[in-house]
């Protein structure tokens, strides 16, 4: 297998990282196999970008949001609009709520 950064190449050659590959010469075998004409800095972002172009996936957001739908059942189980409930939301003591109210305030569109 081929490194995909140059991180993970300097991650290999330190003891811990020949250890976890086997030995030096499955560090040789690594080495024998990478391309290091096109090897990035890192593999890729917390987006998940491409390793190897570094290119974003079409529909980034779908993946970055967790729990689909969660504002709207809370919405409907206080019987509120959307946009009221994430504002509501925005102003709790628990995080994660919290992360979801305000999330809802940046996504809902505000039509007036």
């Amino acid at each position: 297998m081929p490194f995909l950064s140059e991180a993970q190449n300097r991650w290999a050659h330190t003891p811990a990282g020949t250890k976890a590959l086997g030995g030096p010469e499955h560090v040789k075998e690594w080495e024998s196999v990478t391309d290091y004409s096109k090897l990035p800095e890192r593999k890729g972002d917390r987006m998940g970008n491409c390793p190897h172009c570094g290119a974003k996936p079409e529909h980034w957001m779908q993946s970055a949001i967790k729990r689909p739908g969660s504002l709207t059942r809370a919405a409907r189980a206080h019987g509120v609009s959307k946009l009221e409930e994430a504002r509501k939301e925005a102003h709790s003591t628990d995080p994660h709520i919290r992360g979801r109210g305000i999330l809802g305030e940046r996504l809902i569109k505000k039509t007036i």
